[in-house]
């Protein structure tokens, strides 16, 4: 609460006044950088106000004075006359403080807070509204230069360090991009020493244009330096692919009880048609990582897309050569499983379990091996027509077979797909990220 309203209210505050000329009290030195007080102030003054019950002429024990109850000073030590009566005698006097307590301590000839609001409230009236460019003073302008340095500085090693990366991955850097690099590394040099705001813009200016243009071109690069690998990936697939159709001959010429010399007629264009593809994308990369026209890279991609349409063909082709070439045991495989569930019935009845549910199954599966043998006894024999028929019956074995699990009270497990089915690897380049 201010000092100015606790008149009439119990105030007892002891005063000190220092030899420097400072006013001490609680609220701090309210007459600091001032002159010193005169000697006769120099003194201790007891205020009491009329809430506890003083008022005026009313006397308190203490000291006591000589005169008519005024407090008289010393020499300037400070120290109060004393008398006889025992006594003080305080007589009103005017507030010592003043009306109300500046909210700040400031030297003399400074101004106010509220003068300086109102001088920097006309300084942006000046300056134009909220929007309208403005420009800071030079020294901002030079010291936000200085701070930006750092991060071009941190720009300009993590450029080279990234081409040094290009250089060990043996990427041919072109010469614009060496250009691009300079011309950078000089807008970094002037940024260091720059004078005006005028300069401090010139460069902002001038750099994001040119840190584009170079973000562009190493991001082509770092595909550039990919395509070594891409190279090996396409060689190593596409000789894994060479293998398979090898075994897919050699399955199709053992074969006794089918004819599949269409099926590799229309497998060995897909497999040169596949090869020449081959070819064409390892020259294509050989020829951009040579002139470093990394732009054409995307070019290798397309073709890797062509191919892959190519390579699913062949893969159906392979497969369906595998798995005829082989009727013979497929079929066996097919009979044993046929003999496990007739087996697993009468184990279910041996121990009092209901089976008609398998039994129900038993007879569809019956009936896709008879097509089986149909197809097989057939001359000349239909490789499609196999091939459904052998479709048609994993289908009834696969329901069979869930329905024997559940009976048995084993949890049906799905293999993971790694193991359920081969493929051939894929021949189209891996994707790179950006």
């Amino acid at each position: 609460m201010p000092i100015a309203s606790q008149i009439g209210r119990v105030v007892l505050i002891a005063v000190t006044l220092t030899g420097g000329g400072l006013l001490e009290t609680e609220y701090g030195y309210l007459r600091g950088g001032m002159t010193p007080l005169p000697a006769e102030e120099r003194s201790i003054f007891a205020l009491a106000a009329t809430e506890s019950g003083m008022s005026s002429g009313e006397t308190t024990s203490g000291p006591t004075s000589s005169d008519s109850g005024t407090v008289s000073p010393d020499s300037g030590t400070g120290q109060p006359a004393h008398g006889s009566s025992g006594e003080i005698k305080v007589e009103p006097t005017q507030p010592l403080l003043p009306p109300e307590v500046p909210m700040e301590i400031r030297p003399e000839g400074e101004p106010s807070r509220p003068e300086r609001r109102r001088e920097e409230f006309q300084k942006g009236e000046e300056m134009g509204p909220p929007g309208e460019e403005m420009r800071p003073p030079d020294e901002d302008c030079k010291r936000q230069v200085r701070e930006s340095a750092v991060h071009l500085n941190r720009m300009m090693s993590d450029i080279e360090r990234q081409l040094r990366n290009l250089k060990r991955r043996k990427v041919n850097i072109p010469p614009e991009v060496n250009e691009l690099v300079g011309q950078v590394k000089a807008l970094v040099e002037r940024a260091r020493g720059i004078e005006t705001c005028d300069e401090a813009q010139e460069i902002s200016e001038e750099l994001p244009p040119l840190a584009g243009d170079l973000q562009e071109k190493l991001g082509e690069l770092e595909r550039c330096a990919f395509l070594p690998q891409v190279r090996k990936d396409i060689n190593r697939q596409f000789n894994f692919i060479k293998r398979d159709w090898s075994r897919a001959q050699g399955r199709a010429k053992r074969a006794k009880n089918v004819d599949l010399t269409e099926l590799l007629n229309e497998g060995g264009v897909l497999y040169g048609r596949l090869g020449e593809m081959k070819d064409q994308t390892i020259g294509l990369i050989d020829e951009i990582t040579k002139s470093a026209e990394c732009n054409r890279a995307e070019e290798i991609f397309e073709l890797g897309e062509e191919a892959r349409d190519v390579e699913e063909e062949l893969r159906e082709k392979v497969n369906t050569i595998m798995a005829l070439g082989d009727s013979t045991r497929q079929l066996n495989f097919l009979k044993r499983d046929r003999k496990d569930f007739t087996r697993l019935v009468r184990d279910l009845k041996r121990q009092k379990k209901d089976p008609a549910e398998l039994e129900a199954c038993l007879p569809v599966f019956d009936e896709n091996l008879a097509a089986i043998q149909e197809v097989l006894r057939g001359r000349p024999l239909n490789p499609e027509d196999l091939r459904d028929a052998f479709e048609t019956t994993e289908d009834a074995r696969h329901n069979c077979r869930e329905i024997a699990d559940e009976l048995q009270g084993v949890r049906n497990f799905e293999a993971p797909e790694l193991f359920k089915e081969f493929d051939l690897p894929s021949f189209a380049p891996p994707e790179v990220k950006q």
